[in-house]
């Protein structure tokens, strides 16, 4: 009977352990499929993935991934992409198709299957003369970051063409130059800034009449310079990676990374070819393009440049606003529904395992009762005292419950 109680004392210890602390893997790992929103059919797919470990903050680019996808019409095509820099994502692009399109995505060994259906309408971009200042400036790229130097130019209007204008710096750590030049027929100057601070004041004076402007200054920030076919980026940092991301009038068609890379003396400079259809382009060093800089190939519709001069026609570009690049949004979360997979699985042992530790704690308190009402007749004939056997019992049931008790409060300390 002893033995018969240490049995059952380990058996509901085991399964109270493991009610509290089932096991059912470690890791829950799961693909992250992220889209830029607003993809519609017969356009290209942009998708960035990146693989997550369920119920952590732990993302991290796969090394290569594969993506097939199929359209509404049956055809398919394969994607291959490869990490890029030390982001958390893969980009990838998926060439135009019919929606809805059924993507099947593999990547170190875990996968994931969803379908992408077209959204109801295409952004479209409404660029509009109103509300420009008849005096103002503008920063190629549209902004500038300490250390790296960049064109500005300056506009006064065609009232004030082939009249003189001052630009003097109002911040002794920002350096710019010509100080002093002749507008164009246009009314326009170009000059070159470089900050070493974390302020691009400037003072402009035209006719004795003085205008102050501040330079948009984002540290951090990836400069940019759309010339011809390419964009060139430039950072104070070398060993950068940078987003890129490019596109004509109906939105986004194209994103890649590019890495900068380290330069002793200068700033950390990369060129990108454009496509030929590709009217803008846009830069960042943040996968979701925060602080990000770019510019249009040509002058954009909706705007109507300055023809006597080509920097009528620049400034206009430069001047136009940035190209609104849609919103992310998340097409696949496979860290989540392995999640829900380990959780399920974790729940379907805990109950099992109640279930085994309360048959084995019945099983157990059933023998310590019927082992208690034993009498021991071998001490009962010599006058000794009764029931020494239903106590012997007794203290191994002690024994016993204090194991459970024991295994349950370890159990709990690890679950914590």
């Amino acid at each position: 009977m002893d033995r018969w109680i240490v049995a059952l004392a380990v058996v509901a210890a085991v399964a109270a352990a493991v009610a509290i602390v089932p096991p059912g893997g470690e890791a829950a790992r799961g693909i992250r499929v992220e889209q830029v929103r607003g993809w519609s059919s017969g356009r290209p797919l942009l998708l960035r993935v990146s693989v997550e470990d369920g119920g952590t903050r732990h993302w991290h680019a796969p090394a290569s991934l594969t993506i097939d996808a199929r359209d509404a019409r049956g055809q398919r095509q394969r994607v291959t992409a490869r990490r890029a820099g030390s982001g958390p994502w893969a980009l990838a692009v998926v060439a135009p198709m019919q929606g809805p399109v059924a993507l099947d995505v593999a990547a170190e060994g875990v996968s994931a299957r969803l379908s992408i259906a077209p959204a109801a309408t295409t952004p479209a971009f409404v660029l509009s003369d109103d509300g420009r200042a008849r005096m103002d400036v503008a920063v190629e790229g549209y902004v500038l970051t300490p250390e790296v130097g960049g064109a500005v130019l300056f506009n006064a209007g065609v009232e004030h063409a082939t009249k003189t204008v001052e630009i003097r710096p109002d911040d002794p750590t920002l350096a710019i130059g010509p100080e002093r030049s002749t507008l164009d027929a246009c009314g326009m100057a170009t000059l070159y800034a470089r900050a070493a601070g974390l302020a691009a004041p400037l003072v402009a004076t035209i006719d004795g009449r003085e205008r102050r402007f501040r330079l948009p200054l984002v540290p951090g920030a990836v400069t940019s310079r759309v010339e011809g076919e390419t964009i060139t980026l430039a950072h104070a940092l070398g060993g950068v990676t940078a987003y890129v991301i490019a596109g004509d009038a109906r939105g986004p068609t194209r994103w890649l990374t590019a890495s900068l890379e380290a330069s002793t003396d200068r700033a950390s400079t990369v060129r990108v070819a454009l496509l030929a259809d590709e009217q803008w382009a846009v830069a960042s060093t943040s996968a979701d393009f925060e602080r990000r800089s770019g510019g249009w190939r040509r002058t954009p519709p909706g705007l109507s440049p300055c023809a006597a001069t080509p920097l009528g026609d620049y400034f206009a570009r430069i001047a136009a606003p940035t190209p609104p690049i849609p919103s992310i949004e998340l097409a696949y979360d496979g860290a989540a529904r392995a999640l829900d997979a380990r959780d399920s699985r974790r729940d379907r042992t805990r109950r099992v395992a109640l279930w085994v530790s309360a048959t084995a704690l019945g099983a157990l308190s059933t023998l310590m009762l019927a082992a208690s009402r034993n009498r021991d007749e071998a001490l009962d004939r010599e006058g000794l005292t009764k029931g020494s056997g239903s106590r012997k019992v007794a203290a191994f049931g002690v024994i016993a419950l204090s194991v459970v008790a024991f295994a349950v409060a370890i159990a709990v300390q690890l679950r914590a």
